[in-house]
């Protein structure tokens, strides 16, 4: 809490990657138990998201396909590239890359699906999925098992 010098009291906080509805109660007192109640809600979003819709599972030897919901928040139009990367969370390596351009209009929701060969080895797999362009970054890293 900051209070400024005509009184004003200022509530300063960092918010985690959550996207969600906060509400925020306060009660202030005197010691002759005069009281003051405050109740505020704030809501934090991103103004571009990536939600990709993982398989539970894969196999080797499959045709797999990863989905991806585009949620455009903001008031402009966004358009870019979705870039998905499988990667070996044990040496780091790229196992699986591909690109795929989209356009989501302001407010809406669009989508990218990714459909691969399952040929790769290990058990567990890295899940990247990056937007571009540079005015609205995001990035999802999403571990699974293969």
């Amino acid at each position: 809490l900051r209070t400024d010098s005509a009184g004003t009291v200022r509530l300063v906080f960092t918010v985690p990657d959550a996207l969600t509805q906060w509400k925020f109660r306060g009660l202030a007192h005197t010691r002759h138990m005069d009281y003051g109640l405050l109740q505020a809600e704030t809501r934090t979003e991103k103004p571009f998201m990536i939600q990709p819709n993982l398989p539970r599972f894969l196999r080797k030897g499959d045709e797999s396909s990863l989905a991806a919901s585009l949620i455009n928040l903001s008031t402009e139009e966004v358009k870019g590239a979705v870039r998905l990367e499988l990667v070996n969370p044990m040496d780091e390596s790229v196992v699986y890359q591909a690109v795929q351009d989209f356009q989501v209009k302001a407010g809406e929701t669009g989508s990218v699906r990714f459909t691969f060969p399952v040929n790769m080895d290990g058990e567990v797999l890295i899940c990247r999925m990056k937007q571009r362009p540079v005015s609205l970054v995001t990035e999802n890293s999403i571990i699974f098992l293969c």
